[in-house]
């Protein structure tokens, strides 16, 4: 990419973070090499790609298997990168959390059976995911599935590197992120009952 290159990435969402710690790697300067372009959703990012209105474009499954479909090429793997990030985080109040516990772990094991189903029965996510996403090419549903797979936490954990990452990133335009530790967001009650009750062991009996 050159200075008039211009990348799709909404700011502080996972892609743009993945985007802006690409461009580091390859030696670029985000904020001087690239120029941001907000332009909606992930159909939305893929029709500007299309059209010839950005450059590039930071795509996430299924939307990067169906650009590659058209002939576009990636060229970096966000899972290749490695990198550590919270994706996808359960997130709520402290005061949530003392008025409601009993509330919050069912939905904590709803959250759990969920992340089973998705793991072990292929063709129910296939039909979820097929229906909410309008999506029936059974190629980009594999392509999707193979790829995003592979980084879920079967038992939801959670790793605090990855949340002191986002930190790192967003100090860069919020002073404040600097003084707050990956520690102090991270509640791990529910988990832990959850793995000493036996709850974990007895959903993936069978399983692993």
């Amino acid at each position: 990419m050159t200075s008039r290159g211009k990348e799709s990435a909404l700011p502080g969402s996972a892609p743009h973070y993945f985007a802006v710690q690409a461009l580091k790697q390859k030696g670029l300067d985000p904020a001087r090499d690239v120029t941001f372009i907000q332009t909606g959703g992930a159909p939305d990012t893929l029709a500007a790609l299309v059209s010839g209105a950005i450059d590039a474009a930071t795509l996430t499954a299924p939307m990067d298997t169906r650009a590659m479909a058209l002939g576009f090429h990636a060229v970096v793997s966000g899972r290749e990168l490695r990198l550590p990030y919270v994706a996808t985080g359960i997130v709520t109040r402290r005061s949530t959390v003392q008025k409601r516990p009993g509330a919050v772990g069912q939905f904590m094991r709803a959250m759990a059976e969920g992340v089973k189903i998705l793991l072990t029965d292929k063709e129910t996510t296939y039909k979820i995911l097929g229906k909410y996403l309008r999506i029936g090419d059974r190629k980009i549903l594999d392509a999707a599935y193979d790829g995003e797979i592979k980084v879920l936490e079967p038992r939801l954990d959670i790793r605090p590197e990855a949340i002191q990452a986002i930190l790192e990133h967003v100090s860069s335009v919020d002073p404040r992120a600097k003084k707050v530790l990956a520690q102090d967001l991270i509640d791990r009650r529910y988990l832990d009952e959850m793995q000493k009750s036996g709850f974990f062991d007895q959903l993936w009996a069978g399983n692993r």
